[in-house]
């Protein structure tokens, strides 16, 4: 998600996708990025960003305009495209990583950066709140392969059960019109995925696969679940409410709440741009 310096990887690319549109417009509309940064360990949730306790774990509640949100998520307003990746940066160091047989640096946790972009028009004043969401998903696992024990071990189990919630949720989205009762909430990885995957958004999904023949189960199971994902179908759609403004001249102001971008592992900057063109105003900042 992050890669180097010389390749860098999908989170670099849209943020600096993101700032150089907010560049772009900035003679006619006003921005603010806001930026948050979570993981979900062992089905808690928790502050990557938090210069408090890092270690309290976060309530989640349902917010009518963006989803469900995390209550206690400290958020930054965030200027540049260098702030939020600094940021991001120092943040790493506080994610869950250990050893195992397969990986060195294995991620014991999936993670969110959530970036809410507020753009105001200097003509009419109409305002528009979007969020984009890359979400860094850690890769299941078998504990014969992994040699994972005790705390490492039981981590494993809450990826994999995530994992699996995760895919009967798109299992059941593929279905379209016959699709039942979706499970949303059977964890909290889906439900804080909620509008990304079956909502008001547009995604894009990114699966990571070995062409080593050892790794033909799990290279299987990655495409069968990319492939039901590929069939799930969202219309996304500006949310507008009108208020009038009183004289000496009336104006309708629109304030737009729309979540054109989200991403179910990762998002691409090309992804970002063709999302938000159709809108006519990009929420970036």
């Amino acid at each position: 998600m992050s890669g180097s310096a010389s390749d860098p990887g999908i989170v670099p690319i849209a943020v600096n996708e993101l700032f150089h549109i907010c560049s772009e417009r900035a003679g006619s509309e006003a921005f603010q990025v806001t930026l948050g940064y979570m993981e979900i360990y062992n089905e808690r949730i928790y502050d990557l960003l938090s210069t408090g306790n890092v270690s309290q774990e976060l309530p989640l509640y349902d917010d009518p305009a963006l989803g469900t949100r995390v209550r206690g998520l400290e958020e930054r307003i965030v200027s540049s495209p260098e702030a939020v990746l600094h940021a991001l940066a120092l943040a790493q160091n506080s994610r869950k990583m250990a050893a195992t047989a397969m990986n060195l640096n294995s991620s014991r946790s999936h993670t969110i950066t959530r970036l809410i972009v507020e753009s105001t028009s200097m003509a009419i004043g109409s305002t528009r709140a979007s969020m984009l969401s890359l979400v860094d998903l850690a890769g299941s696992e078998r504990a014969s392969k992994t040699k994972a024990k005790g705390n490492t071990l039981r981590e494993g189990a809450f990826i994999n059960k995530s994992l699996l919630t995760l895919s009967s949720v798109i299992a059941e989205l593929s279905k379209g019109d016959k699709a039942g009762h979706v499970p949303f909430r059977d964890s909290k990885l889906t439900r804080l995925l909620q509008t990304s995957l079956g909502g008001n958004a547009r995604t894009a999904l990114v699966c990571n696969i070995s062409p080593a023949g050892n790794q033909l189960a799990e290279t299987k199971s990655t495409l069968m679940f990319g492939k039901r994902a590929a069939t799930i179908v969202n219309k996304a759609h500006v949310n507008s409410t009108c208020v009038a403004v009183s004289p000496p001249s009336t104006v309708d102001t629109e304030r737009r709440l729309s979540d054109p971008v989200r991403a179910c592992a990762c998002v691409a900057a090309w992804t970002l741009r063709r999302c938000w063109r159709p809108t006519k105003q990009r929420c970036c900042a």
